[in-house]
């Protein structure tokens, strides 16, 4: 990790693709100080329209490389993967920040993140404290 970085990530919430106790392992593997959340079943990446399909031969692959789908995302996730994804949703739910990008090499960086929530928190602070003075 760079300069100045903590080894213990504290960014947020992180929805997985995985079984929740894989994604307690996540949590305790990197040391994470939030909840990672499980989507089984990629309910939710269905809803945001980020689900794909593979095909039987990239199945195939994949378990030739001991990454069995249905291993790690249960039977009802194991012919699709989640587009790598990040939004960011305020207390209403109306989404703030979206990325979305299916060359899973390029990611939202989390500085950019982390910006977009000490944002949000200034104008959450601001209406709360607006709204209190009411």
């Amino acid at each position: 990790m760079g300069a100045g970085r903590h080894n213990k990530r504290t960014d947020g919430n992180k929805p997985a693709r995985t079984l929740p106790d894989n994604s307690l392992s996540t949590q305790e593997k990197n040391e994470l100080a939030f909840p990672v959340l499980s989507d089984v079943g990629n309910k939710i990446g269905r809803k945001f329209g980020i689900v794909f399909k593979l095909s039987k031969g990239l199945l195939d692959l994949y378990r030739t490389f001991g990454h069995a789908l249905e291993d790690a995302n249960g039977a009802s996730g194991k012919a699709e993967l989640p587009v790598p994804a990040t939004f960011l949703i305020d207390g209403n739910g109306t989404i703030r920040l979206a990325h979305v990008d299916v060359d899973y090499t390029r990611r939202l960086d989390p500085d950019d993140v982390i910006a977009a929530l000490r944002e949000l928190n200034g104008v959450e602070a601001s209406r709360t404290n607006h709204e209190t003075a009411k």
